[in-house]
This record gives structure tokens, sequence and C-alpha cells, in this order.
């Protein structure tokens, strides 16, 4: 240990890192690898308490998009390859798509629990409670639903045969003001409470203990010495 201008300070060497001197009440634990990360979001699979710092977080839903990808990615090649050796065999592309859709569907549901885990740990650590991401979700699936509906009404009523968002809206507006009002502000709702949520994730944790509990980073408060 040193003394400098009235603070002690330690040295602490981080992997990959050079030697950093830190002001030791504020001396920030190293940040986590891509292996302790994802070990440590397995290790609390379902644990919705306490609180999850940026580099757990992030490392782990890198991992979610690789291992997602891995099915998706096979499965491209399997129909590629069907369809190449056996045009027209719909009943192979069927068995095909059909085991697509349980290899990407058993993966997501793998990895569904722990992803929300951690991102509500996450908002722990930054002093936000889990109902910020219930809010997001119950918001997305309101809008998703009703989206979905206005779809099929533009459709239905022969607006127009494929449309797509814009299109929608423009039909809406054009048949029923009060529904493309809700349909905006529905959508602009669910991307706004997204939004923020995608923001209280990039935000460094609070350095003190809060009501989730300590912070995974910082061992102690900042304190004069």
């Amino acid at each position: 240990m040193d003394m400098m201008r009235g603070h002690e300070i330690e040295l602490i060497q981080c992997p990959g890192e050079p030697q950093l001197y830190r002001l030791s009440p504020r001396s920030a634990r190293c940040p986590l690898s891509f292996k302790q990360a994802v070990e440590r979001c397995w290790e609390r699979y379902a644990d919705f308490a306490g609180r999850s710092r940026r580099s757990e977080y992030w490392w782990f839903m890198l991992f979610v998009a690789l291992v997602l990808s891995l099915p998706m990615l096979v499965s491209l090649l399997m129909v590629s390859a069907v369809n190449g050796q056996t045009v027209g065999n719909w009943l192979l592309d069927s068995v095909v798509g059909i085991v697509m859709v349980l290899i990407i569907g058993f993966t997501a549901l793998m990895l569904l629990l722990p992803s929300l885990a951690v991102t509500v740990r996450r908002l722990h650590d930054v002093g936000r409670s889990a109902w910020w991401m219930a809010g997001s979700i119950a918001l997305d699936v309101v809008a998703t639903v009703y989206l979905d509906m206005a779809y099929s009404l533009c459709v239905g009523a022969g607006f127009l045969h494929d449309v797509g968002t814009i299109e929608m809206f423009r039909s809406l507006s054009s048949s029923s003001m009060p529904a493309f009002m809700i349909a905006v502000v529905l959508y602009l709702a669910n991307l706004g409470m997204a939004a923020t949520v995608f923001i209280f994730t990039l935000l460094d944790g609070q350095h003190s203990e809060n009501k989730y509990g300590p912070s995974p980073k910082y061992p102690r408060e900042a304190t004069d010495i």
C-alpha cells in the first residue's frame, strides 16, 4: 500500500490489462471474462435476487446470441442441402422444417430463464426494479397483439393484400382515426420502454449497497482516508 494525495491506494492486476493504481475505496473488481460470466449465469440459472454487473450481463447476452445463431445456421444449411438434392420433396422439406423449429425452440427455452434472471439482476445493480422489465414485456405483448389484429383487419377489409408496418398505419389512418392513434401510441410506448430498459443495462452499477444487495463490482463505499 502507498499513500497519495491523502487517499489510500493499491496496485491491482486484471487479466489482459496493465497494472493500474486505483483508489482503494473505489477499487473496482476486475471485469468478468466471457467464461466467468457464462459460468456465473448458469450457476444462478433462476436467481432473480441480487445484482449483476455489466460484464456479466453483456458477456452472457453475447453467449445467447452465439448459441441461438448456431442451430439457425445449421438449419439453413440442412434446408439448402435438402433443396439442392431433392427438389420438390415436400415431405423431406417438412421434416427438416419441423426439426429446425424444434431445435431453435428448445434452445431458446433453455436460455430464456437465465436471460430473464440476469436482466433482472442487472436492473437491480443500477437500483431499478424488475417491474421495468415486466412492464416492457407486457407492453410488447399488448402492442404485438394489437398490431397483429390491425394487420389482419387491414388485409381482411381489402385495404392491402400484403401490408408492412408503414402501409398498415396508412390504412388505419384512412379508415379509423382512433384505431390509428392507439396503434401509434402502443408502437411508440413499446419502443420507448424497450429503449429505457436497454439504457439501464448500459449504466454502471451503484457503488454502494442498495436494497437488492451489495455491489458485485465495488467492494466497499468510497471513503476519505
